[in-house]
Protein backbone atom coordinates (compact mmCIF):
# COMPACT_ATOMS: atom_id res chain seq x y z
CA UNK A 1 0.00 0.00 0.00
CA UNK A 2 1.13 3.66 -0.59
CA UNK A 3 -1.29 5.50 1.36
CA UNK A 4 -4.66 4.57 0.96
CA UNK A 5 -3.51 3.42 -2.92
CA UNK A 6 -3.00 -0.16 -3.85
CA UNK A 7 0.70 -0.67 -5.47
CA UNK A 8 -0.23 -2.94 -8.54
CA UNK A 9 3.44 -5.45 -9.45
CA UNK A 10 4.80 -5.74 -12.88
CA UNK A 11 2.52 -8.61 -13.73
CA UNK A 12 -0.34 -7.17 -12.94
CA UNK A 13 0.21 -3.88 -14.55
CA UNK A 14 -1.24 -4.54 -18.39
CA UNK A 15 -4.19 -6.36 -17.35
CA UNK A 16 -5.32 -3.68 -14.59
CA UNK A 17 -4.84 -0.64 -17.36
CA UNK A 18 -6.60 -2.66 -19.93
CA UNK A 19 -9.60 -2.59 -17.71
CA UNK A 20 -9.23 1.23 -16.71
CA UNK A 21 -9.42 1.86 -20.67
CA UNK A 22 -11.81 -0.93 -21.30
CA UNK A 23 -14.78 2.07 -21.87
CA UNK A 24 -11.94 4.30 -23.89
CA UNK A 25 -12.17 7.02 -21.68
CA UNK A 26 -9.82 10.19 -22.60
CA UNK A 27 -6.13 10.18 -21.24
CA UNK A 28 -7.42 13.11 -18.46
CA UNK A 29 -10.62 10.56 -16.82
CA UNK A 30 -8.30 7.54 -17.22
CA UNK A 31 -5.38 9.20 -14.97
CA UNK A 32 -8.08 10.50 -12.15
CA UNK A 33 -9.62 7.16 -12.05
CA UNK A 34 -6.28 5.52 -11.65
CA UNK A 35 -4.89 7.97 -9.09
CA UNK A 36 -8.12 7.25 -6.93
CA UNK A 37 -7.61 3.83 -6.59
CA UNK A 38 -4.00 2.48 -7.58
CA UNK A 39 0.01 3.40 -8.12
CA UNK A 40 2.56 2.05 -9.48
CA UNK A 41 6.09 3.77 -11.17
CA UNK A 42 5.25 5.29 -14.12
CA UNK A 43 1.93 4.88 -14.61
CA UNK A 44 1.50 8.61 -16.02
CA UNK A 45 3.45 7.62 -19.07
CA UNK A 46 1.93 4.00 -19.25
CA UNK A 47 -1.51 5.18 -19.68
CA UNK A 48 -0.33 7.52 -22.14
CA UNK A 49 1.77 4.92 -24.09
CA UNK A 50 -1.36 2.98 -23.72
CA UNK A 51 -4.06 5.31 -25.07
CA UNK A 52 -2.23 6.72 -28.01
CA UNK A 53 -1.49 2.95 -29.49
CA UNK A 54 -5.26 1.85 -29.15
CA UNK A 55 -6.99 1.63 -32.48
CA UNK A 56 -10.48 2.19 -31.44
CA UNK A 57 -9.32 5.77 -29.80
CA UNK A 58 -6.51 6.53 -32.97
CA UNK A 59 -10.09 5.70 -35.66
CA UNK A 60 -12.11 8.21 -33.20
CA UNK A 61 -10.01 11.46 -33.07
CA UNK A 62 -10.95 14.48 -34.03
CA UNK A 63 -9.07 16.31 -37.28
CA UNK A 64 -6.25 18.53 -35.67
CA UNK A 65 -6.81 22.28 -35.70
CA UNK A 66 -6.21 24.34 -38.90
CA UNK A 67 -2.39 25.28 -39.53
CA UNK A 68 -2.34 29.12 -40.54
CA UNK A 69 -3.16 30.24 -43.75
CA UNK A 70 -0.06 29.01 -46.75
CA UNK A 71 -0.17 32.16 -49.70
CA UNK A 72 0.68 31.21 -53.05
CA UNK A 73 3.86 33.80 -54.30
CA UNK A 74 2.37 36.36 -56.23
CA UNK A 75 3.93 35.32 -60.00
CA UNK A 76 5.55 38.62 -61.73
CA UNK A 77 3.55 38.30 -64.63
CA UNK A 78 0.24 36.86 -66.23
CA UNK A 79 -0.17 33.83 -67.23
CA UNK A 80 3.29 32.77 -65.21
CA UNK A 81 1.03 30.43 -62.93
CA UNK A 82 -1.86 28.82 -64.19
CA UNK A 83 -4.24 26.29 -62.07
CA UNK A 84 -6.34 23.76 -63.60
CA UNK A 85 -9.52 21.91 -62.04
CA UNK A 86 -12.28 20.10 -63.46
CA UNK A 87 -15.99 21.09 -63.51
CA UNK A 88 -18.99 18.90 -63.42
CA UNK A 89 -20.79 16.83 -64.92
CA UNK A 90 -23.47 19.53 -64.47
CA UNK A 91 -26.31 19.20 -67.17
CA UNK A 92 -23.88 16.22 -68.68
CA UNK A 93 -21.29 18.79 -69.60
CA UNK A 94 -17.94 18.92 -67.83
CA UNK A 95 -15.42 21.70 -67.98
CA UNK A 96 -11.91 22.35 -67.85
CA UNK A 97 -11.26 25.53 -65.61
CA UNK A 98 -7.95 27.54 -66.50
CA UNK A 99 -7.28 30.22 -63.82
CA UNK A 100 -4.61 32.63 -63.67
CA UNK A 101 -2.70 33.37 -60.42
CA UNK A 102 -1.44 36.53 -61.71
CA UNK A 103 -4.53 38.40 -63.39
CA UNK A 104 -7.38 35.82 -62.62
CA UNK A 105 -8.17 35.57 -66.04
CA UNK A 106 -10.45 32.36 -65.51
CA UNK A 107 -11.57 29.92 -69.19
CA UNK A 108 -14.11 27.48 -68.75
CA UNK A 109 -13.75 25.16 -71.71
CA UNK A 110 -16.16 22.73 -72.61
CA UNK A 111 -15.05 19.17 -72.82
CA UNK A 112 -16.45 15.92 -74.85
CA UNK A 113 -13.99 13.76 -72.99
CA UNK A 114 -11.96 14.04 -70.06
CA UNK A 115 -9.07 12.45 -71.75
CA UNK A 116 -5.09 13.43 -71.32
CA UNK A 117 -4.81 13.91 -75.13
CA UNK A 118 -8.21 16.20 -75.13
CA UNK A 119 -6.71 18.25 -72.27
CA UNK A 120 -3.69 18.48 -73.93
CA UNK A 121 -5.51 20.18 -76.85
CA UNK A 122 -7.24 22.12 -75.17
CA UNK A 123 -3.88 23.58 -73.21
CA UNK A 124 -2.32 23.90 -76.43
CA UNK A 125 -4.90 26.17 -77.24
CA UNK A 126 -4.86 28.27 -74.44
CA UNK A 127 -1.54 28.52 -74.55
CA UNK A 128 -1.33 29.65 -78.33
CA UNK A 129 -3.19 32.77 -77.57
CA UNK A 130 -1.99 33.62 -73.78
CA UNK A 131 2.10 31.84 -73.93
CA UNK A 132 3.42 28.82 -72.16
CA UNK A 133 3.09 29.10 -68.37
CA UNK A 134 6.31 28.28 -66.03
CA UNK A 135 4.23 26.71 -63.64
CA UNK A 136 0.99 24.54 -64.17
CA UNK A 137 -1.06 23.49 -60.49
CA UNK A 138 -3.66 20.93 -60.82
CA UNK A 139 -4.82 17.96 -58.31
CA UNK A 140 -4.20 13.98 -58.64
CA UNK A 141 -6.74 13.43 -61.58
CA UNK A 142 -5.79 10.61 -63.56
CA UNK A 143 -6.12 12.75 -66.36
CA UNK A 144 -2.83 14.92 -64.99
CA UNK A 145 -0.37 12.65 -63.28
CA UNK A 146 -0.33 10.69 -67.12
CA UNK A 147 2.86 9.82 -68.02
CA UNK A 148 1.73 11.58 -71.33
CA UNK A 149 0.55 14.74 -69.37
CA UNK A 150 3.67 14.72 -67.85
CA UNK A 151 5.79 14.00 -71.04
CA UNK A 152 3.81 17.49 -72.39
CA UNK A 153 4.66 19.21 -69.23
CA UNK A 154 8.75 17.91 -69.42
CA UNK A 155 8.84 18.85 -72.84
CA UNK A 156 7.46 22.67 -72.83
CA UNK A 157 9.71 23.11 -70.19
CA UNK A 158 6.43 23.83 -67.38
CA UNK A 159 6.77 22.92 -63.75
CA UNK A 160 3.68 20.76 -62.85
CA UNK A 161 2.60 20.89 -59.30
CA UNK A 162 -0.07 18.80 -57.57
CA UNK A 163 -1.70 19.08 -54.27
CA UNK A 164 -1.88 16.88 -51.94
CA UNK A 165 -4.26 13.77 -51.85
CA UNK A 166 -7.57 14.61 -50.99
CA UNK A 167 -6.76 18.03 -50.20
CA UNK A 168 -8.15 20.69 -52.53
CA UNK A 169 -7.41 23.53 -50.32
CA UNK A 170 -4.07 23.13 -51.94
CA UNK A 171 -4.89 24.24 -55.04
CA UNK A 172 -7.62 26.74 -53.59
CA UNK A 173 -7.00 28.77 -56.81
CA UNK A 174 -8.88 26.57 -59.13
CA UNK A 175 -11.10 25.07 -56.60
CA UNK A 176 -12.84 28.97 -55.70
CA UNK A 177 -12.97 29.77 -59.58
CA UNK A 178 -14.99 25.95 -59.97
CA UNK A 179 -17.70 26.81 -57.31
CA UNK A 180 -17.60 30.59 -58.80
CA UNK A 181 -18.05 29.18 -62.90
CA UNK A 182 -20.43 26.66 -61.57
CA UNK A 183 -22.95 29.31 -59.89
CA UNK A 184 -22.78 31.02 -63.24
CA UNK A 185 -23.78 28.08 -64.82
CA UNK A 186 -26.22 27.12 -62.35
CA UNK A 187 -27.51 30.98 -62.84
CA UNK A 188 -27.66 30.30 -66.44
CA UNK A 189 -29.65 27.51 -66.60
CA UNK A 190 -32.56 29.04 -64.31
CA UNK A 191 -32.90 31.94 -66.33
CA UNK A 192 -35.70 32.29 -68.92
CA UNK A 193 -33.68 33.16 -71.19
CA UNK A 194 -33.91 31.14 -74.23
CA UNK A 195 -30.37 31.40 -75.83
CA UNK A 196 -28.18 28.19 -76.18
CA UNK A 197 -26.32 27.62 -73.14
CA UNK A 198 -23.02 28.36 -74.33
CA UNK A 199 -23.93 31.94 -75.07
CA UNK A 200 -24.68 32.22 -71.85
CA UNK A 201 -21.81 31.25 -70.55
CA UNK A 202 -19.62 32.84 -72.94
CA UNK A 203 -21.70 36.30 -71.40
CA UNK A 204 -20.85 35.48 -67.84
CA UNK A 205 -17.38 34.77 -68.53
CA UNK A 206 -17.11 38.20 -70.16
CA UNK A 207 -18.32 40.08 -67.67
CA UNK A 208 -16.77 38.37 -64.85
CA UNK A 209 -13.45 38.94 -66.56
CA UNK A 210 -14.00 42.85 -66.57
CA UNK A 211 -15.32 43.44 -63.02
CA UNK A 212 -12.81 44.25 -60.50
CA UNK A 213 -11.54 41.67 -58.63
CA UNK A 214 -11.20 42.24 -54.84
CA UNK A 215 -7.46 40.65 -54.14
CA UNK A 216 -5.82 42.44 -57.22
CA UNK A 217 -8.33 46.06 -56.96
CA UNK A 218 -8.35 45.81 -61.13
CA UNK A 219 -10.47 43.94 -63.43
CA UNK A 220 -8.88 40.74 -64.90
CA UNK A 221 -9.00 42.41 -68.65
CA UNK A 222 -7.01 45.17 -67.43
CA UNK A 223 -4.29 43.52 -65.92
CA UNK A 224 -3.92 40.90 -69.30
CA UNK A 225 -4.36 43.74 -71.68
CA UNK A 226 -3.92 47.27 -70.26
CA UNK A 227 -7.85 48.07 -70.24
CA UNK A 228 -11.25 47.31 -69.86
CA UNK A 229 -13.31 45.27 -72.64
CA UNK A 230 -15.59 47.62 -74.44
CA UNK A 231 -19.11 45.92 -73.34
CA UNK A 232 -22.82 47.20 -74.17
CA UNK A 233 -22.84 49.12 -70.85
CA UNK A 234 -20.28 51.54 -72.70
CA UNK A 235 -22.66 52.96 -74.99
CA UNK A 236 -24.30 55.13 -72.18
CA UNK A 237 -21.44 57.23 -72.22
CA UNK A 238 -20.71 59.77 -74.65
CA UNK A 239 -18.51 58.47 -77.66
CA UNK A 240 -14.84 59.60 -77.45
CA UNK A 241 -13.50 61.90 -79.96
CA UNK A 242 -11.52 59.59 -82.56
CA UNK A 243 -8.03 59.98 -82.62
CA UNK A 244 -6.66 62.26 -85.03
CA UNK A 245 -3.52 62.60 -86.44
CA UNK A 246 -2.53 65.81 -84.25
CA UNK A 247 -2.58 63.84 -80.93
CA UNK A 248 0.78 63.25 -78.65
CA UNK A 249 2.59 60.49 -81.15
CA UNK A 250 4.11 58.47 -78.71
CA UNK A 251 7.07 56.12 -79.68
CA UNK A 252 4.87 53.22 -80.99
CA UNK A 253 2.99 55.65 -83.33
CA UNK A 254 5.88 57.34 -84.43
CA UNK A 255 7.47 53.65 -85.54
CA UNK A 256 4.54 52.85 -87.12
CA UNK A 257 4.05 55.86 -89.16
CA UNK A 258 7.47 55.01 -90.35
CA UNK A 259 6.71 51.48 -91.23
CA UNK A 260 3.88 52.34 -93.18
CA UNK A 261 6.19 55.40 -95.04
CA UNK A 262 8.30 52.77 -96.16
CA UNK A 263 5.70 50.38 -97.54
CA UNK A 264 4.14 53.58 -99.16
CA UNK A 265 7.31 54.05 -100.67
CA UNK A 266 7.91 50.24 -102.21
CA UNK A 267 4.71 49.84 -103.19
CA UNK A 268 5.54 52.02 -105.98
CA UNK A 269 1.81 53.02 -106.64
CA UNK A 270 1.15 55.85 -109.55
CA UNK A 271 -2.68 55.99 -109.29
CA UNK A 272 -3.53 59.25 -108.42
CA UNK A 273 -6.61 60.11 -109.99
CA UNK A 274 -9.43 61.34 -108.18
CA UNK A 275 -13.24 60.98 -108.76
CA UNK A 276 -15.72 63.51 -108.21
CA UNK A 277 -19.59 62.77 -107.21
CA UNK A 278 -21.75 62.24 -110.35
CA UNK A 279 -19.04 61.70 -112.68
CA UNK A 280 -19.13 58.47 -114.56
CA UNK A 281 -16.62 55.82 -114.08
CA UNK A 282 -15.67 52.30 -115.61
CA UNK A 283 -15.60 49.42 -113.08
CA UNK A 284 -14.84 45.82 -112.89
CA UNK A 285 -17.36 44.11 -112.59
CA UNK A 286 -16.44 40.45 -112.04
CA UNK A 287 -17.86 37.31 -113.64
CA UNK A 288 -17.38 33.76 -113.92
CA UNK A 289 -14.36 31.73 -114.00
CA UNK A 290 -12.70 34.75 -112.37
CA UNK A 291 -12.97 37.06 -115.24
CA UNK A 292 -14.03 40.51 -115.54
CA UNK A 293 -15.55 43.04 -117.30
CA UNK A 294 -15.81 46.85 -117.46
CA UNK A 295 -19.59 48.25 -116.51
CA UNK A 296 -20.80 52.19 -116.55
CA UNK A 297 -21.70 53.20 -113.19
CA UNK A 298 -21.95 56.97 -111.48
CA UNK A 299 -19.73 57.77 -108.43
CA UNK A 300 -22.40 58.62 -105.77
CA UNK A 301 -19.47 60.09 -102.83
CA UNK A 302 -16.09 59.09 -101.56
CA UNK A 303 -16.05 57.24 -98.17
CA UNK A 304 -12.18 57.05 -97.79
CA UNK A 305 -8.95 57.99 -99.32
CA UNK A 306 -8.89 55.28 -101.94
CA UNK A 307 -12.86 53.93 -101.46
CA UNK A 308 -15.87 55.17 -103.58
CA UNK A 309 -19.21 54.04 -103.68
CA UNK A 310 -21.06 54.17 -106.60
CA UNK A 311 -24.49 53.03 -108.46
CA UNK A 312 -24.20 50.44 -111.80
CA UNK A 313 -26.11 52.43 -114.50
CA UNK A 314 -27.45 49.05 -115.85
CA UNK A 315 -29.03 47.44 -112.46
CA UNK A 316 -29.13 50.55 -110.07
CA UNK A 317 -26.98 48.37 -107.49
CA UNK A 318 -25.14 50.46 -104.93
CA UNK A 319 -21.75 49.42 -104.48
CA UNK A 320 -18.08 49.80 -102.84
CA UNK A 321 -14.97 49.59 -104.81
CA UNK A 322 -11.40 50.78 -104.63
CA UNK A 323 -10.22 53.47 -106.77
CA UNK A 324 -7.85 50.66 -108.30
CA UNK A 325 -10.82 48.67 -109.64
CA UNK A 326 -12.70 52.52 -111.49
CA UNK A 327 -11.24 54.22 -114.29
CA UNK A 328 -12.63 57.59 -115.69
CA UNK A 329 -15.45 57.33 -118.44
CA UNK A 330 -14.58 59.79 -121.12
CA UNK A 331 -17.91 59.43 -122.91
CA UNK A 332 -19.91 63.27 -123.91
CA UNK A 333 -23.50 61.51 -123.56
CA UNK A 334 -24.66 63.07 -120.21
CA UNK A 335 -28.25 62.20 -120.49
CA UNK A 336 -30.45 60.90 -117.64
CA UNK A 337 -32.82 58.29 -117.64
CA UNK A 338 -35.98 59.29 -116.53
CA UNK A 339 -36.66 56.57 -114.66
CA UNK A 340 -33.71 56.01 -112.38
CA UNK A 341 -32.94 59.93 -112.65
CA UNK A 342 -29.35 58.53 -113.31
CA UNK A 343 -27.10 58.87 -116.48
CA UNK A 344 -27.83 57.28 -119.53
CA UNK A 345 -24.77 56.52 -121.86
CA UNK A 346 -24.24 54.25 -124.63
CA UNK A 347 -20.99 52.15 -124.87
CA UNK A 348 -20.75 53.16 -128.11
CA UNK A 349 -20.09 57.15 -127.16
CA UNK A 350 -16.41 55.42 -126.05
CA UNK A 351 -15.55 54.22 -129.53
CA UNK A 352 -17.17 54.82 -133.00
CA UNK A 353 -17.15 51.44 -135.15
CA UNK A 354 -16.62 50.96 -138.46
CA UNK A 355 -16.89 48.25 -140.75
CA UNK A 356 -13.87 46.54 -141.77
CA UNK A 357 -12.45 42.96 -143.10
CA UNK A 358 -10.15 41.46 -140.98
CA UNK A 359 -7.83 39.69 -141.79
CA UNK A 360 -4.53 37.89 -140.14
CA UNK A 361 -1.07 39.29 -140.32
CA UNK A 362 0.67 37.16 -142.31
CA UNK A 363 4.08 38.98 -141.73
CA UNK A 364 5.46 40.01 -137.95
CA UNK A 365 5.63 44.10 -137.80
CA UNK A 366 8.77 45.76 -138.53
CA UNK A 367 10.82 45.92 -135.22
CA UNK A 368 10.52 49.43 -133.10
CA UNK A 369 13.54 51.61 -132.97
CA UNK A 370 15.10 52.93 -129.78
CA UNK A 371 13.10 55.78 -129.70
CA UNK A 372 10.25 54.36 -131.17
CA UNK A 373 7.33 53.10 -129.19
CA UNK A 374 3.89 51.85 -130.95
CA UNK A 375 2.21 54.46 -128.41
CA UNK A 376 4.30 57.30 -130.39
CA UNK A 377 3.82 55.66 -133.86
CA UNK A 378 0.24 55.70 -133.53
CA UNK A 379 0.40 59.20 -131.96
CA UNK A 380 2.36 60.42 -134.87
CA UNK A 381 -0.37 58.82 -137.52
CA UNK A 382 -3.49 60.24 -135.41
CA UNK A 383 -1.63 63.86 -135.85
CA UNK A 384 -1.02 63.62 -139.03
CA UNK A 385 -4.43 62.94 -140.47
CA UNK A 386 -3.88 59.54 -141.59
CA UNK A 387 -6.20 56.85 -140.13
CA UNK A 388 -4.48 53.65 -138.71
CA UNK A 389 -4.79 50.15 -140.56
CA UNK A 390 -7.71 48.14 -139.33
CA UNK A 391 -6.42 45.30 -141.40
CA UNK A 392 -4.03 43.67 -139.82
CA UNK A 393 -3.07 45.22 -136.33
CA UNK A 394 -0.65 43.73 -134.35
CA UNK A 395 0.48 44.87 -130.62
CA UNK A 396 2.87 43.60 -128.18
CA UNK A 397 0.99 42.78 -124.58
CA UNK A 398 4.42 43.73 -123.05
CA UNK A 399 4.66 46.92 -124.60
CA UNK A 400 0.79 47.82 -123.62
CA UNK A 401 0.38 49.75 -120.27
CA UNK A 402 -2.54 47.76 -117.48
CA UNK A 403 -4.25 51.11 -118.92
CA UNK A 404 -4.50 49.84 -122.29
CA UNK A 405 -5.56 46.34 -121.99
CA UNK A 406 -8.30 47.58 -119.25
CA UNK A 407 -10.00 50.00 -121.91
CA UNK A 408 -9.39 47.20 -124.63
CA UNK A 409 -11.05 44.70 -122.69
CA UNK A 410 -14.02 47.29 -121.75
CA UNK A 411 -14.28 47.74 -125.90
CA UNK A 412 -14.38 44.28 -126.45
CA UNK A 413 -16.79 43.13 -123.39
CA UNK A 414 -19.15 45.50 -125.63
CA UNK A 415 -18.62 46.42 -128.78
CA UNK A 416 -20.60 44.83 -132.04
CA UNK A 417 -18.77 41.90 -133.73
CA UNK A 418 -16.37 41.80 -136.55
CA UNK A 419 -16.69 45.95 -136.13
CA UNK A 420 -12.76 47.99 -135.88
CA UNK A 421 -12.58 50.97 -133.67
CA UNK A 422 -10.55 54.37 -134.06
CA UNK A 423 -8.02 55.76 -132.23
CA UNK A 424 -8.79 57.65 -128.97
CA UNK A 425 -6.20 60.05 -127.57
CA UNK A 426 -6.32 59.60 -123.62
CA UNK A 427 -3.18 61.56 -122.00
CA UNK A 428 -1.16 62.17 -124.80
CA UNK A 429 -1.64 58.57 -126.41
CA UNK A 430 -3.74 57.26 -128.93
CA UNK A 431 -5.77 54.28 -128.04
CA UNK A 432 -6.58 51.51 -130.70
CA UNK A 433 -8.86 48.44 -130.40
CA UNK A 434 -7.45 45.36 -131.53
CA UNK A 435 -10.52 43.65 -133.23
CA UNK A 436 -11.58 39.68 -132.68
CA UNK A 437 -9.70 37.69 -134.98
CA UNK A 438 -10.45 33.67 -135.48
CA UNK A 439 -7.06 32.59 -135.02
CA UNK A 440 -8.26 29.05 -135.11
CA UNK A 441 -7.94 28.29 -138.77
CA UNK A 442 -4.05 29.29 -138.11
CA UNK A 443 -3.17 27.45 -135.16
Amino acid sequence: MRGHKVVIPNSLQDSVLAELHKSHLGIVKCKAEARSRFWFPGIDKAIDKMIASCDVCLQLRATPARAPLAVWTYPPHPFYRIHIDFLGPINNETYLVIVDAYSKWVEAIRMSTVSTAAVILKLQQFMSTFGVCHTLVSDNAMTFVSQEFEAFCAANGISHLTSPTYHPASNGQAESFVKIIKKGIKSSILSNDSKPINLKIMKYLFDYRNSIHTTTGLSPAELVFGRKLRSRLDLIAPPAPPVTSSSPPSALSDHVRKQQCLQSESYNGHNEQTYGEGKIVLYKKPIANKQHRWTKAVVIKRIGNVIYLIKDLVTSVTLKKHKNQLLMYNGTDNSCDSQTGMPTIDIEDIVTPQSATLEPAREPPPPATECTSPSVTAETQSASGTPPETHSVVADSNLRSDDDEEFQEAIDSESEPDTAVEGRRVGGRVLRAIPKVNYKPYM
